[in-house]
């Protein structure tokens, strides 16, 4: 259920396409609160049949930032990170979320992550107020849907975003993926949560030969980034690494080179 004075804004914000390729679906949309599951079709996921965890930042992006964001002038999201207490299952995941606090065009909304055995982690997420530019929600329109799809839904993550490794070294790894329209937000560019699924594949191709788990995940959104098709580079490495945790960095690149997001990951490994 989305309340009436926001079903523009939610149609806006977050085309069909991109909510269809990622299996979301809203419970409820209020102001200030808003919920909503995952059910992660197989180009969202691992091998296993698991969420991939960019699709985790993807739920959190949206559902968090749909709770904090302002409906009269849009708003951006400037950050995020998620804090999982253990293993996520393969089932449908559901995310509440609520916005804290919103002075002087900036937002921060917090919330809960829950798969079928209960309470899965927690998130927080700063947005910034006034995107659009413009404050008459009436004017908005949803993205028509015109973009084919990427490759048919029952293929892996890595070959619906047609991830490439371009290199790879021991603590170091570079993938690319091109920004398809299909990805884009309302106004256009590439999604956060995209962003954070992009930014994943690079840790994905760095830790791919580690036995892991996601504990802590957060990106920062530098720049935006054009859907016009070209590719979207992400240059990971290891920080730092011991018996029990393995510390990581990523930057998600322009095509002229210049850094549009930072993430970090926190694993713990086995």
């Amino acid at each position: 259920m989305v309340a009436d004075d926001l079903a523009a804004f939610v149609a806006f914000a977050e085309p069909a396409a991109i909510r269809r390729r990622a299996g979301l679906n809203w419970i409820s949309v209020v102001d200030g609160v808003a919920e909503q599951t995952m059910d992660a079709p197989p180009s969202m996921c691992e091998e296993d049949g698991r969420p991939c965890l960019g699709a985790i930042a993807l739920l959190v992006d949206s559902t968090v930032g749909m709770a904090a964001a302002d409906a009269k002038v849009g708003g951006v999201t400037l950050s995020l990170r998620i804090d999982l207490a253990r293993r996520f299952n393969d089932g449908q995941i559901t995310a509440r979320g609520q916005r804290l606090i919103r002075e002087g065009g900036h937002a921060i909304g917090v919330g809960d992550l829950y798969d079928c055995e209960g309470l899965l982690g927690h998130a927080s997420l700063r947005a910034l107020a006034g995107f659009l530019g413009r404050d008459d929600s009436a004017t908005l329109r949803p993205i028509v849907d015109r973009a084919p799809a990427l490759v048919p839904m029952t293929t892996s993550v890595d070959e619906a975003l047609q991830v490439e490794t371009e290199g790879r070294l021991e603590g170091w790894a570079r993938v690319s993926v091109p920004a398809h329209p299909g990805l884009a937000s309302g106004h256009g560019k590439l999604h956060g949560g995209a962003i954070a699924v992009v930014a994943d594949r690079g840790f994905r191709a760095l830790l791919d030969d580690v036995a892991h788990e996601p504990m802590t995940f957060d990106i920062e959104y530098l720049r935006p980034i054009p859907c016009d098709g070209r590719r979207v580079a992400v240059e990971a490495q290891v920080a730092s690494s011991s018996r029990r945790f393995v510390r990581a960095s990523a930057n998600v690149l322009l095509p002229d080179g210049r850094v549009a997001a930072t993430a970090r990951l926190v694993v713990e490994a086995h």
